[in-house]
């Protein structure tokens, strides 16, 4: 009988405790990313761009992941940094294909494209957001992009 309740005891407490790891794990995932968030808010780029690229390191599941790509692949762009930016689109894409970011993250792209001059690379992005992803509001403004290079090449 002692056994049994010792069992039953071990069965409760577990998912109790795994509950309370899983807590802390996300408290420790939102306070890293939040550390990077504070580096952008006082515009220390490059402390925001090592929080979040350890936040991507150590957070393999974390809930901030695209929301780090996103900040990271921004810095790198508002700095004219665009291959570096196309490359942190691409992993984002890489990592979340079928949300949000994922298609924002080709919109992205293509414009970094637009920006090194790099049309024919632009327009296959826009191309492919618009097949993959026909109903989205990306996909509009894929379309508004591609018919602005047209004019801009006639």
């Amino acid at each position: 009988m002692k056994n049994i309740i010792m069992v039953i005891l071990l069965l409760v407490s577990l998912p109790l405790a795994a509950q309370e790891k899983r807590t802390m794990q996300q408290e420790a995932d939102d306070k890293k990313f939040q550390q990077g968030l504070f580096f952008v808010s006082i515009n220390e780029h490059q402390k925001a761009l090592n929080e979040f690229y350890e936040y991507l390191d150590i957070y393999v599941d974390g809930l901030h992941r695209a929301k780090a790509y996103r900040f990271i692949a921004a810095i790198y762009f508002d700095n004219s940094q665009y291959t570096k930016a196309v490359s942190i689109y691409k992993r984002l894409f890489e990592e979340f294909p079928l949300t949000d970011d994922g298609m924002y993250s080709l919109f992205q792209i293509g414009i970094c494209y637009t920006k090194m001059g790099f049309e024919d690379d632009a327009v296959k992005a826009f191309t492919q957001l618009i097949k993959e992803y026909p109903d989205s509001n990306y996909a509009k403004d894929a379309s508004t992009m591609l018919e602005l290079l047209k004019i801009a090449n006639n």
